[in-house]
């Protein structure tokens, strides 16, 4: 992938399982507003820029334009619990999705080793052992 283009190379990040985070807590710690903050509804198909702010973690600036004129709305997705409230979403746990790496199916790998010659031979041990 890194060498199929002359120019404008292609930017690769090699990631593994450990690198994927569920969303899952984070999803369950904030809401899904039809309504801003003024109590008109949110027509999410229709935002057109969004902005979150460091300062308002639990704020969601939108905008359904792209006008620098028109003011941006504002959407409160903090969650109404009781008790303390989050402070801030960093706070918030995040589990693997994947604990373990993913195992290949036995048709992918047939698949691949059907492919195995247009990949370059430093590479079948790697696909072989797959």
């Amino acid at each position: 992938i890194l060498s199929c283009r002359k120019t404008n190379k292609y930017l690769l990040t090699e990631m593994n399982h450990e690198d994927f985070y569920s969303t899952e807590t984070l999803e369950k710690s904030i809401t899904n507003r039809k309504k801003n903050v003024e109590g008109e509804p949110v027509n999410w198909l229709k935002i057109r820029w969004i902005r979150i702010e460091k300062t308002e973690p639990f704020a969601i600036k939108y905008k359904v334009t792209f006008s620098p004129d028109m003011p941006f709305g504002k959407i409160n997705i903090r969650k109404k619990e009781h008790g303390r409230p989050l402070e801030n979403l960093a706070s918030v746990p995040q589990d693997l999705v994947y604990h373990t790496s993913r195992p290949i199916t036995m048709a992918k790998k047939k698949d691949m080793m059907d492919l195995l010659k247009f990949i370059p031979p430093v590479h079948h041990n790697y696909y072989k052992n797959l």
